[in-house]
């Protein structure tokens, strides 16, 4: 009874043992489960605080980016304003000479017209005739100003023979030019030669530095060069003349609008600049040669 009363015991023993055990187990099974609920639970809620944070932050920046953009957009904008302002009154002033000449002479002729003569008259009427024209080639220029300036691209699909178009707007030229002044087209280019381009844009360029050329050469010679230099993809163009000149310090600054000088603001003219604009939307890149010294050369090209 003995034997079998201590196995019963140790059985029972072993049973309890067990039973603990497998308690402990699941115990810490469940704790264990517990932990990783609660770890699962705070990372959850830890990454959606970090995104909540981000958010806010990136909300912040965005909100302080908005008003840094917004405050640089205003404080470009009035000194946009301030120098167009300044500029206005540039091109007002230049205006404004050509306005009281012909104003004086158009009073002169008028009241002192009996006591003048003949070629005196003439020459009153031409010197009004020539400053009416720049008043209205000033006008046209800002026309062409404001309107490719802001463009950001033209069509160029006119298929142009280079040779003639220069040689047509060479010869609108040559009753311009000052007595004794040669006006040249100088090409290495076949007369068959032809080109896709946009044609009003660039006879609009070769004008205008034509112009400036005529204008500032009163003895010498003024040449169109046009050359393909071997290139199949370019087309460069040249005005030279034998004039005054850029002075080297204003090179770099010729196609601006204006320039700042002691704090006030000495108009370039609007020539070059519509130039600078007209050639960017023809593919190319125009600059003074620094390396001439004769007088100006002023050189373009223009994709193909």
């Amino acid at each position: 009874m003995y034997e079998r009363g201590h196995a019963g015991v140790l059985d029972n023993n072993h049973v309890v043992v067990m039973n603990e055990w497998i308690l402990i187990v699941m115990g810490l099974a469940l704790f264990a489960f517990v932990i990783w609920w609660m770890a699962r639970q705070w990372n959850s809620q830890k990454e959606e605080l970090l995104e909540r944070v981000s958010d806010l932050e990136t909300l912040e920046k965005a909100e302080n980016n908005g008003r840094l953009k917004e405050f640089s957009a205003r404080k470009k904008a009035e000194r946009s304003l301030a120098t167009m302002h300044e500029f206005v009154n540039c091109i007002a002033y230049e205006m404004r000479d050509s306005l009281h000449a012909v104003s004086g002479f158009a009073q002169l002729l008028n009241v002192s017209a009996d006591e003048l003569a003949e070629d005196e008259k003439a020459d009153l009427c031409n010197r009004i005739q020539q400053d009416t024209e720049e008043l209205a080639k000033m006008v046209d220029k800002m026309i062409e100003l404001s309107h490719y300036s802001v463009l950001t691209e033209v069509p160029r699909k006119d298929r142009i023979l280079l040779n003639e178009l220069c040689q047509k707007v060479v010869d609108e030229y040559d009753t311009k030019v000052n007595e004794g002044v040669e006006l040249r087209l100088i090409t290495n280019l076949p007369d068959h030669y032809a080109v896709q381009t946009n044609r009003e844009c660039l006879k609009i360029v070769l004008r205008l530095l034509l112009d400036n050329a005529v204008r500032y050469t009163k003895q010498g010679h003024i040449d169109l060069t046009l050359s393909d230099y071997g290139h199949r993809e370019r087309i460069t163009f040249a005005v030279t003349d034998t004039g005054c000149g850029i002075p080297k310090d204003r090179q770099l600054t010729a196609f601006e609008l204006y320039t700042r000088e002691n704090g006030h603001l000495t108009s370039n003219g609007m020539g070059l600049n519509i130039c600078k604009a007209v050639v960017r939307l023809l593919g190319g890149v125009i600059y003074v040669d620094p390396h001439y010294e004769g007088g100006a050369r002023i050189i373009f090209d223009i994709a193909l």
